[in-house]
């Protein structure tokens, strides 16, 4: 009801309207309009004329203006003085006339973003003004940014903080972590506008996640037809190939946009493992596994979608994503066993053959409202997610062993993990200005989560399929999520911002194993308070307070107590025990002219997510899952520049350092460990004259503890180069990742009666060719057009 009587209560909504033409009475489409104060010329609001020259400027504040106009070849024009009172719903300014000045030909003006920028609460990452993007995909894009990594397993961690949410346009994905990694690993560069990261979300945010990654995917706003064609070559240890587009036609009310990417090539993957198995009185035992797998495969991603503008204050829209992935991989495993000696015992040599078939399907459906000009504003999305993917892999043994007498015949294993997911989520947003410097926010959303995961095994005995009842299983998990938030944010002065949040949220979550006749039941109600103080304590320095309650609970895929086997003494499991690991976060950062930014960061968090290894020192099995562990706290400080040592040169470094220390009881016994870990990112641009451009990064992270697990050092250099051609409608880029094949992990574990090491990379070095053509008249015209008022139109605030 509250929300209602808010909605309903009316207010005012200004706006300026007029047409823009030349002195010859012609119309002019596409040039720009801004809106100044008549009193010092700050900038208020700005648009572009349509095809027929009209423009309308919406305000939300009574005061007395002046309209310049400005268009390439034109003198710039500006209004005489306007006065808009609390009473003036529409004003018409007429028709604007714009004299001829000095025609300038042959003139390409471009104007791009920079890589970096700094706002209050997130860094947003320009992916389009990357030349080093080009032919990469999302998961490749992200290792490059400042306080991100993305280990060899895909996973991503932020400022030392795991548990991160992957937003796609604001919206939540809703996909484990290896769902995500496969997904951003098939979504080009091509099709991202840039990537926001967001340390210390505010509660209008799902609570899930200690850090958020925001990929905003491009629409472009202007009016006709616009598109950009990419096609990539590349080669590493295989070769492989891409082509996408992304599309938009905008007219007056509607907006259509759809892209489509589709990608093909081979990946490799190297693996080994070395386990030790001490028991008191008999010699050590050692089992050592070395895997080197070929991926082969094709994946489809199109994205379709509509915006149509009911009137000025109403927009409704539609969109749909479809993901399709086909791949067959081919393993080959050999396992050594040393029984105390150095020549091994016996030798395993397993052959693999895996095909999987991955589907996702999303649909949102939005509706934004602003309701007057004081702010009011109210907006509702639904999603609707479908997951399906089915697995099916046949594994050939063969068993060498140094005793005759002790030859068995090779032995075939056949398993089958169908998955169907399905997601349905509701959220309602409404804002209230409570006065000229205050606003309420506030909200409520739901979800439910659905998943189905069967699992067979057989044993094929001279040619039949005989089911393995000992591994076959069956895993239903249900999960419902209601949660509501309220933001209070108040401007108390030019220079100080404050707001404060609280989210609640209930989960209620039911897992089954139908086979075992087992069940997990969960249901808890967490609240997530957050607040933000902002001080701009001169023109060239800010300071920045945050501190944020969150909540990582376990994806589905960690949940499901399947094993994956890797060989007969090694596999992989979920934990359907696992409980979620919350955390408090505290941020300090200093902004210095947007040139230096200093953040100081402080994270505890209990029943931690830890990855481990379990063995058994009698069979010599071991198994990975994961396991939660009592506390975690980490420091960590960032420290980034944006610097110009020359006119074509600018260089970014970041360093990231941060003290883990995680401790308390795990698998019955007291554990503490602790440490330093260093990362250092160093990107460099240079823009050269005639459309020459180019990028060198350099990536280093020192060791590094992850629960009971310590990873050694590694890096990576990036380089690249870009020539923009046919006037800008072009552009050819050469890169190469990982150029020195140095991105390699090693892992060691030493914990109870665990001593476990292993290696894992990829072909990471990767050499690429990439060619992006932009299409559509009107967009390239008028990007000669608007760049000349660009730096005034990106000072409005949105």
């Amino acid at each position: 009801m509250f929300l209602f009587l808010l909605i309903c209560s009316s207010a005012s909504f200004a706006q300026i309207t007029g047409r823009i033409t030349n002195t010859t009475h012609t119309s002019i489409p596409y040039c720009n309009v801004i809106l100044i104060k008549a009193s010092d010329s700050t900038l208020v609001t700005g648009t572009t004329t349509d095809t027929s020259g009209a423009f309308q400027l919406e305000i939300k504040s009574a005061g007395m203006f002046r309209i310049l106009v400005t268009y390439v070849g034109y003198a710039k024009y500006y209004s005489p003085v306007i006065s808009i009172s609390e009473n003036t719903r529409t004003y018409d300014a007429g028709t604007l006339p714009l004299e001829s000045g000095h025609q300038l030909k042959n003139l390409v003006i471009v104007a791009e973003k920079p890589f970096m920028e700094h706002q209050l609460d997130r860094t947003v990452y320009n992916i389009e003004s990357s030349i080093i993007s080009a032919g990469n995909n999302a998961l490749e894009i992200l290792k490059k940014l400042p306080g991100v990594n993305v280990d060899n397993s895909d996973g991503i961690t932020i400022r030392g903080k795991s548990g991160v949410l992957i937003m796609m346009d604001g919206k939540t994905t809703y996909m484990s972590v290896q769902d995500v990694a496969n997904y951003l690993k098939s979504l080009d560069a091509s099709q991202i506008e840039k990537i926001e990261i967001i340390t210390n979300p505010s509660a209008k945010y799902d609570a899930s996640g200690n850090a958020i990654i925001n990929i905003i995917l491009k629409k472009d706003k202007n009016m006709g037809f616009n598109a950009q064609v990419t096609g990539t070559l590349r080669q590493s240890v295989y070769s492989g190939a891409g082509t996408g587009f992304n599309a938009n036609y905008r007219t007056r009310h509607f907006n259509f946009f759809g892209s489509y990417n589709l990608g093909d090539g081979t990946n490799a993957t190297y693996w080994e493992q070395e386990n030790q198995y001490s028991v008191p009185g008999k010699p050590v035992n050692l089992i050592s596994d070395r895997s080197y797998s070929a991926t082969t495969g094709v994946y489809h991603n199109g994205r379709l979608g509509m915006d149509y503008s009911i009137d000025k204050r109403q927009t409704i829209g539609v969109a749909g994503e479809c993901f399709i992935g086909n791949t067959n991989m081919r393993t080959a495993t050999s396992t050594n066993i040393y029984n105390g000696g150095s020549s091994p015992d016996s030798t395993l040599s397993r052959v693999g053959n895996n095909h999987s078939l991955m589907q996702r399907f999303t649909g949102n459906l939005n509706y934004t409202f602003k309701i007057d000009s004081l702010g009011r504003e109210l907006s509702a999305n639904a999603d609707v997610v479908s997951f399906n993917s089915t697995l099916l892999e046949t594994d050939v043994t063969d068993y060498g062993y140094a005793s005759p007498l002790l030859q068995q015949s090779p032995s075939t294993l056949k398993f089958s993990f169908p998955s169907q997911l399905s997601i349905m989520a509701a959220k309602l947003d409404y804002v209230q200005p409570l006065g000229k410097n205050t606003k309420l926010e506030t909200g409520i959303k739901g979800s439910q989560v659905s998943s189905d995961n069967p699992s067979q095994y057989w044993n094929v005995i001279q040619g039949v399929d005989v089911n393995d009842a000992g591994k076959t299983n069956h895993f239903i998990y249900n999960e419902n999520i209601f949660a509501g938030y309220i933001n209070f944010s108040r401007k108390f002065s030019e220079r100080v911002d404050a707001q404060l949040g609280l989210r609640a949220e209930n989960t209620q979550g039911h897992g089954t194993q139908t086979l075992t006749d087992s069940s997990v039941k969960q249901n808890y109600l967490n609240l997530f308070p957050s607040a933000f103080l902002s001080w701009r304590m001169d023109s060239f320095n800010t300071l920045n307070f945050s501190y944020s309650r969150r909540i990582d609970r376990p994806d589905y895929g960690s949940l499901n107590p399947f094993p994956v086997y890797l060989s007969q003494y090694n596999y992989s499991m979920g934990n359907p025990l696992l409980v979620p690991q919350i955390g408090d976060n505290v941020e300090l950062t200093h902004v210095y002219k947007n040139i230096l930014t200093t953040s100081l960061g402080y994270l505890y968090m209990v029943n931690v997510f830890s990855e481990n290894i379990h063995q058994d020192d009698i069979t010599h099995i071991t198994y990975h899952t994961t396991d939660n562990l009592s506390n975690y706290q980490a420091y960590n400080l960032l420290v980034s520049l944006t610097l110009h040592p020359t006119r074509w040169w600018t260089i970014m470094p970041a360093v990231n350092g941060f003290h883990d220390h995680y401790y308390g009881i795990f698998q019955g016994s007291n554990y503490t460990k602790a440490g330093y870990t260093v990362i250092t990112n160093i990107n460099n641009s240079f823009n050269f004259k005639k459309g020459w451009g180019g990028e060198v990064t350099f990536f280093y992270r020192s060791e590094n503890i992850n629960s009971t697990v310590v990873n050694d050092p590694f890096y990576f250099v990036d380089m690249g180069i870009r020539k923009i051609i046919a006037h800008g409608k072009g552009t050819l880029s050469m890169n190469g990742s990982d150029i020195f094949w140095s991105n390699r992990v090693t892992a060691t574990q030493v914990f109870q009666n665990v001593n476990y090491h292993s290696l894992n990379y990829d072909d990471s070095r990767r050499f690429r060719i990439t060619l992006t053509w932009k299409l559509g008249q009107s967009q390239f015209q008028r990007e000669e057009k608007r760049k000349s008022a660009e730096e005034e139109l990106n000072r409005v605030k949105k």
